[in-house]
């Protein structure tokens, strides 16, 4: 069987991603620390639109999807990939 090998730029979406779908959500410390991943300034007036459109709910370093969010985790995921 082949075997795909993931960047760490697709690496990280794919962690975004799955992160999003989880209760726990998305730790960006550990976004940090593995990939070095610091939302640029667009992406943190992105994150903080969808927290008012009711969508996300942001604590500190975790972001969580809100349960109106998970229609749309897709869409979240690529406005937060880099």
């Amino acid at each position: 069987a082949a075997r795909e090998r993931l960047d760490d730029r697709e690496l990280l979406t794919e962690a975004l991603m799955l992160g999003l779908r989880t209760a726990a959500g998305i730790d960006l410390a550990g976004l940090r620390a593995r990939f070095g991943f610091v939302p640029a300034e667009p992406v943190q007036t992105r994150i903080g639109e969808l927290e008012k459109a009711g969508l996300l709910i942001v604590e500190g370093e975790r972001i969580r999807l809100r349960p109106g969010g998970l229609a749309v985790a897709d869409s979240i995921a690529a406005d937060l990939a880099p």
